[in-house]
């Protein structure tokens, strides 16, 4: 019986290619990663193998401390694909306009919450945006992606998250900025104890990055 049944192809990204297929007789999302050409062969194979791995391990992680993410159907090593639930819903980054402040508030509370669970069990999700943020039906929110994902000690890494993630919103919702952020960090805070060392640390990194600008403009 054959168990997974590729459809239409949803994105062609760097690393992998994603279809919106079946799992048996269940709808589901397949991620396969590529080969690259320009790697040596056996690298290719053993970054492929380690990045599938490491992202199907995440998401269960993640799924274990109440962080809502895809459930993982079926994971092939051999062919560097993983095999997770279709999400029911829409992409975050595109109805941000569209909803209300008050449930955009609610919304980007829940997130950080989410993502401060996330920290104080040494994840970072890698990719943090609000394209990688799903509102299912039932107006709950669902994380998606974690292929630039691991797990790390390093509070470095988690406040170049924050920091990336603020820099995003400021690019992508100029307008909702203050509210998603503002609200973002209150649960941020609340479900991680070292939030301020990582917040300040957010800070520096935002200060580093605004030195280096002017001194490029200077030259």
């Amino acid at each position: 019986m054959k168990l997974i049944h590729l459809g239409s192809v949803i994105s062609v990204g760097a690393e992998a290619v994603i279809y919106k297929g079946y799992f048996i007789d269940r709808e589901a999302i397949i991620k396969k990663r590529v080969k690259k050409e320009y790697r040596n062969p056996t690298l290719d194979e053993r970054i492929r193998t380690l990045r599938t791995r490491r992202e199907a391990t995440l998401l269960v992680r993640a799924r274990s401390l109440g962080v809502p993410v895809p459930l993982l159907y079926y994971l092939d090593l051999s062919d560097y694909t993983i095999v997770m639930e279709y999400v029911d819903g829409e992409i975050l980054r595109d109805i941000v306009d569209e909803i209300s402040v008050q449930e955009l508030s609610k919304l980007s509370e829940q997130l950080g919450k989410f993502i401060g669970l996330l920290h104080e069990n040494r994840i970072i999700h890698g990719d943090l945006t609000t394209s990688n943020v799903m509102l299912r039906d039932d107006r709950s929110l669902c994380l998606i992606d974690f292929g630039l994902g691991n797990v790390t000690y390093d509070v470095e890494e988690y406040a170049t998250e924050i920091h990336l993630f603020k820099r995003a919103l400021k690019a992508s919702h100029p307008d909702k900025f203050n509210v998603i952020f503002e609200n973002f960090i209150k649960g941020y805070q609340s479900t991680y104890p070292k939030a301020s060392i990582v917040l300040e640390r957010a800070s520096t990194i935002e200060l580093r990055g605004r030195y280096i600008e002017k001194d490029r403009r200077r030259k």
